[in-house]
């Protein structure tokens, strides 16, 4: 059992649940971005662990962006239970994991965001050189709420190269709510990108590690659509990302 206080990361979601410094695409899927928090310290308290074979995390976090604790609590907080399970030998493969995470946040008017819940439900398959991790997850928000579904199959070319592929879709009941990116948002038009309630993304990518996460060089090529409830097109574009990381 393993306790944490102060400032920490909060795990949710598939790709938010995953540290930067891991990922196997060069950002955090859509799903992050809008139904995780975007922001990933909060200070707060935590507890994880294994028992049963069944791994558990539970944690308690202030929803104001205050340093440490000089302001925690004193707006909105939130808390997050997460349990998961390997069931690789009941589908005979090397890794079925299965982890349901829930977020309830309370009612304050200073919250980071307008959820009162959300809800994810990630897999990871593993089998000999082949991946495929999914994450499906709900957020309960007062401005409409929005549902996502992340499908990422990856394969090991050789012990140091890979290719990947993700297919992200997110919905929203209510007008303007989904974003793209900081950099679509960030591109020399007029008007800016905007939001919209219909976001799809397809990434196509290649990866070479040196020495594991600690040193690899990623490639990712992607297609993003960003519709508005009209079904006119706030966004449509390809864009390519080639970068060096390093990290200890």
């Amino acid at each position: 059992m393993k306790f944490k206080l102060g400032k920490q990361s909060t795990p949710f979601t598939l790709d938010g649940s995953t540290s930067s410094k891991k990922l196997h695409t060069l950002e955090r899927s859509k799903i992050a971005g809008n139904i995780w928090f975007g922001q990933e310290y909060f200070p707060g308290i935590s507890v994880s662990g294994s028992k049963s074979e069944i791994d558990y995390f539970a944690g308690f976090y202030s929803s104001d962006n205050a340093p440490e604790f000089d302001h925690a609590f004193k707006y909105g907080k939130f808390g997050i239970l997460s349990v998961g399970k390997d069931y690789s030998e009941n589908f005979n493969l090397e890794k079925s994991y299965l982890r349901a995470d829930l977020m309830v946040q309370d009612d304050d008017e200073m919250k980071y965001e307008d959820w009162n819940a959300a809800y994810s439900f990630v897999t990871k398959w593993e089998n000999n050189d082949w991946y495929f991790w999914t994450d499906l997850s709900f957020a309960d928000r007062k401005d409409g709420d929005v549902w996502g579904i992340q499908l990422m199959p990856f394969y090991d070319i050789t012990d140091k190269t890979q290719v990947i592929f993700c297919y992200t879709h997110l919905d929203s009941s209510g007008d303007d709510q989904l974003k793209a990116s900081r950099w679509e948002s960030r591109l020399p038009q007029d008007p800016k990108v905007g939001k919209g309630d219909d976001l799809t993304e397809y990434f196509f990518g290649l990866n070479h590690f040196f020495y594991g996460h600690k040193l690899k060089w990623q490639n990712g090529l992607q297609y993003t659509e960003l519709d508005q409830a009209d079904g006119s097109k706030e966004y449509e574009g390809w864009g390519f990302t080639t970068a060096f990381r390093i990290s200890w």
